[in-house]
């Protein structure tokens, strides 16, 4: 079933979405430690958030709704499906969290999110080494 290969080549390219607005968001922090703003990569950041949460849904969502076409059952993969609700679950929340947080707010929600995508990150990283074993 080729679809398997586009669903892993979407979340591949979500991943990279995923790991660029971490950057994104880790550099705004250190700016606004150090007393600087950048308004420019905050709205870079703010704006291409919802997308990396909507495809990371998505993917989630084909590769689940694929795997019970191709195999019948959902827990084919155990592993790669914990994680994949996991990563979804994550991402939901972190977006829920930056649209809690106020230009005056406190470190705390803010070191939250942050941390949520640190985690994030590094589960991508190891779903990705996941899938690559799953398809070749």
């Amino acid at each position: 079933m080729y679809l398997r290969y586009l669903h892993g080549a979407f979340n591949l390219s979500i991943a990279g979405l995923v790991i660029y607005q971490f950057r994104l968001g880790l550099g705004l922090r250190l700016k606004r430690l150090a007393g600087e703003r950048d308004p420019q990569k905050v709205i870079k950041h703010m704006r291409s958030g919802p997308y990396a949460v909507a495809g990371g849904i998505l993917g989630f969502t084909a590769g689940t709704t694929l795997i019970i076409i191709d195999k019948g059952k959902v827990l084919v993969y155990p592993v790669h499906f914990v994680l994949g609700g996991l990563i979804a679950l994550g991402l939901v929340y972190t977006f829920m969290l930056s649209r809690k947080m106020a230009a005056g707010d406190t470190l705390l929600k803010r070191t939250l999110h942050g941390r949520v995508g640190m985690a994030l990150v590094a589960l991508y990283l190891v779903q990705v080494m996941l899938g690559l074993g799953i398809l070749l």
